[in-house]
């Protein structure tokens, strides 16, 4: 792994926080259909977990912004940080969409990385040996 691709896993974790941060929250004020008997149970037991999770991750998220905003001396790196995680939630939305109108999530992924090939001089922070680290086997 190199210095870069560790720096973008870093950034990443924090980036993937502030956005299960974000779903932990829409997802908590949304309305459930009543449930019944061990399925109420289970679901009440998730509730309490999203919650607790969701507390965490926000202490998490807020300390990390805390920090960049002192070493910055202002707040562009923490607000970058949240909007990057609302565009990953709307990537991931997007790609739900998509997938659901029969398009593999393998070429969805081979339409990104088209888009990335069709640049003059791509940068590669992260290589693609890397992120096929990533696939289910």
């Amino acid at each position: 792994m190199t210095q870069s691709e560790k720096n973008q896993v870093s950034a990443g974790l924090l980036v993937f926080a502030a956005a299960t941060e974000m779903l932990m929250r829409e997802w908590l004020n949304m309305e459930h259909k009543c449930l019944v008997g061990e399925n109420k149970m289970l679901f009440n037991g998730m509730v309490r977990g999203v919650k607790m999770a969701r507390y965490y991750y926000e202490q998490f998220v807020d300390k990390v912004q805390v920090i960049l905003v002192d070493e910055d001396g202002e707040a562009n790196r923490a607000d970058q940080m949240r909007m990057d995680a609302a565009d990953l939630i709307r990537l991931y939305l997007t790609a739900a969409n998509m997938y659901a109108n029969g398009y593999p999530n393998k070429s969805i992924l081979d339409a990104l990385n088209k888009t990335i090939d069709k640049e003059e001089n791509p940068k590669f922070p992260v290589s693609r040996e890397y992120i096929d680290k990533f696939i289910v086997r």
